[in-house]
């Protein structure tokens, strides 16, 4: 009689496992004089993609590494006073960590142009508003393109993007 598997091999593994593995990763491309740019948009996800790639900065730079962290975030500029507020404060957070640890890390909050905007694009017929159970156009905006054209020159010089999304 064969055993069947319910799950995925490693999908069990203790979670720090997980952490440390990811973590190394990203020290690797500390280690390898990669910048990090990571994609913050304030939920789950990216705070724990942050979390993780402040934590690989943190023990690269305990080494005797500089590392470079790039925390962008896109705003939509149709977000809650209270989701505004929220990112704001945890990316004055991400700089207090980067300073308590001699880091070099920046923030910048993107906003896209008057034509990009979500509010241009639906009533010129451009882009759908957010529907329950749909994809909403609103969340396209802060992909690679626009951190890359609007971060990544004055703040990384020639280095390309190596773009951590929280997605």
């Amino acid at each position: 009689m064969e055993t069947i598997s319910l799950f995925p091999v490693g999908t069990l593994d203790p979670i720090d496992a997980k952490a440390d593995k990811a973590i190394d990763a990203i020290r690797q491309l500390l280690i390898d004089g990669h910048p990090l740019v990571i994609a913050y948009s304030g939920g789950k996800d990216s705070s724990m993609v942050a979390s993780l790639a402040l934590h690989a900065a943190a023990l690269h730079r305990a080494s005797g590494g500089n590392p470079l962290v790039v925390v962008t975030t896109g705003d939509t500029l149709v977000e809650s006073p209270e989701v505004t507020e929220h990112y704001r404060a945890e990316l004055a957070r991400m700089r207090a960590f980067g300073k308590r640890h001699g880091m070099s890390l920046v923030t910048r909050v993107v906003q896209p142009t008057m034509a990009a905007t979500f509010q241009v694009k639906v009533l010129s017929g451009r882009a759908l508003p957010s529907f329950p159970g749909t994809h909403g156009d609103c969340s396209t905006y802060g992909d690679l393109s626009s951190v890359n054209s609007t971060v990544a020159p004055p703040i990384l010089g020639t280095f390309q993007a190596l773009l951590l999304p929280g997605q």
